[in-house]
């Protein structure tokens, strides 16, 4: 929104006013809801015309089509602008679904594209009579906008919003067969946006095809590294097993294997255990299992960034000094430690011109030897400093920074301790003894004191907990499938995680 010229100003607090807009868009490769809208154009909505003019998402995506969302408001200029540039035009004329109204006779019949007014205020008469132009039929030149463009009550709207997380108009998608979204650049022309679209994974063939989709694991660290990917079914027939593996060059740090059941394009998260670090570090991560008839999509590499940030103070403070558009500025604190999150950001708002606005800081106490996470997002993707004002952040131990930021696009992640390092010691770690491994039906575990017991299935699901345990625990895994689990066991402010292979 930043980017929207002061005489549409109220446009931007009507957006505000209708989602939470302190939020990133959705990563490249999220799932896309679903979703259906209904076109304006009256030619659309004529009986026999494509289902009386209603225009459902995964319809076409199971169509084996890309579809090009474009969500923007009748009264944003930048998205006239993007609009009246033809770009979706031209992109649908050639490569839209055949025998539809404005397509060529010749086209590839393998591109869709949706227009959607994200504003859910917009009355039906702007469409065609807004401050901007005529959206239905913008110039003699394109004539008349052929790809169904809908104008959404509130409450679809702000579903669609929400659900694609859109920050600002205008926002384009790609979506590609398998439901998975990218964040499309304006400026790109009518033929690089079919070069992306032919870029999209091959729709589901054949009949067993598991595919790694993403890593959602731990991306910076002071040291332990939780690593998760997602997988999704790119399969016809339902995958209800595969074997992951997680490697760091051509060594197996662990293999997975994956139990239940997901449908054509069904995702699911895989928690392969933790690993220590001590560098910036390279993992791969790739499917394995036999009979997998498209290899092409089964490996995946994430470099993650060791961090020896440090605050010798466990009294902390969150600094903030936000630019003009503060409601889009947001951040989040959490311990990686226990993985629970610390604090988050109040609710900031905008001010009326550019310039830097000090909040209040933000008091913390935090826990020698434990790491933190400190993520600050900027909903627009162009941080904080310095076209609207000197915004910046910062993380204070004792009263002396520890790190501090303010130039970065959609979101930027620090790591940190706290102690001395070198002087904190997880006597947990050093004490605990958990055997036999693999196990079969009782796995054991002793350590001093009383310590809380947890095991995780490769889903990242809870399947066994005990609380304040004393010394010594027999644990009955008789009934558990077989596979890979991870054990995490807290005493005080000491963590201690391995992975546990249980065999049938």
């Amino acid at each position: 929104m930043k980017k929207f010229f002061s005489s549409i100003l109220l446009g931007v607090v009507v957006l505000a006013t209708s989602f939470t807009v302190a939020k990133a868009q959705l990563p490249d490769g999220s799932i896309a809801p679903d979703f259906t809208v209904t076109a304006y154009q009256s030619w659309l909505s004529t009986s026999g015309l494509h289902n009386n003019g209603t225009y459902n998402l995964y319809e076409y995506l199971n169509q084996g089509k890309v579809v090009f969302m474009d969500v923007s408001a009748t009264w944003c200029s930048p998205c006239w602008t993007y609009h009246v540039s033809g770009k979706l035009d031209a992109l649908y004329t050639d490569h839209g679904p055949s025998g539809q109204p404005g397509v060529s006779a010749s086209t590839t019949n393998d591109v869709m594209v949706i227009w959607v007014e994200g504003d859910g205020t917009t009355a039906d008469a702007t469409m065609t009579s807004s401050s901007n132009g005529n959206w239905i039929t913008p110039n003699t030149t394109l004539g008349n906008i052929e790809f169904p463009m809908a104008n959404p009550a509130s409450t679809l709207a702000n579903t669609i919003n929400n659900g694609f997380n859109i920050a600002y108009f205008p926002t384009v998608y790609r979506i590609c067969p398998n439901r998975t979204t990218k964040l499309i650049s304006t400026s790109l022309t009518a033929a690089s946006l079919y070069t992306q679209a032919t870029q999209c994974p091959a729709a589901a063939s054949q009949a067993f095809d598991p595919a790694l989709l993403l890593y959602t694991g731990t991306t910076v660290t002071c040291g332990s590294v939780d690593m998760k990917v997602k997988i999704q079914n790119n399969g016809t027939d339902n995958l209800t097993s595969c074997i992951i593996q997680a490697k760091q060059g051509t060594t197996v740090i662990n293999e997975v294997t994956w139990t239940g059941n997901l449908a054509t394009y069904g995702v699911a998260e895989v928690n392969l255990g933790s690993y220590n670090i001590t560098a910036n570090t390279t993992l791969t991560f790739l499917i394995t299992s036999p009979g997998d008839a498209n290899t092409s999509n089964n490996t995946i590499t994430k470099t993650i960034s060791y961090s020896t940030l440090n605050g010798a103070s466990t009294a902390c403070a969150i600094n903030i000094t936000l630019d003009r558009y503060g409601s889009e500025t947001s951040w989040t604190l959490k311990d990686l430690t226990t993985n629970t999150v610390i604090s988050t950001s109040p609710t900031y708002t905008d001010a009326s011109a550019n310039g830097a606005y000090p909040q209040a800081a933000v008091n913390v106490t935090l826990t020698n030897g434990h790491c933190y996470m400190f993520e600050i997002l900027d909903a627009y993707g162009d941080g904080m400093c310095c076209s609207y004002g000197n915004g910046s952040y910062s993380v204070t131990s004792g009263g002396t920074a520890i790190f501090t930021g303010g130039t970065f696009t959609t979101s930027e992640v620090k790591a940190f301790t706290i102690g001395t390092v070198g002087f904190y010691t997880n006597n947990l770690q050093q004490n605990i003894l958990v055997y036999p491994n693999p196990a079969q039906d009782v796995l054991n575990v002793e350590y001093a004191g009383e310590a809380s017991l947890s095991i995780y299935n490769a889903l990242g699901q809870e399947v066994y907990s005990v609380s304040r345990a004393s010394d010594y625990q027999h644990i009955d895994i008789s009934f558990l499938p077989q596979g890979t689990y991870v054990l995490r066991a807290i005493r005080d402010n000491d963590v201690y995680t391995t992975s546990v292979y249980i065999t049938r």
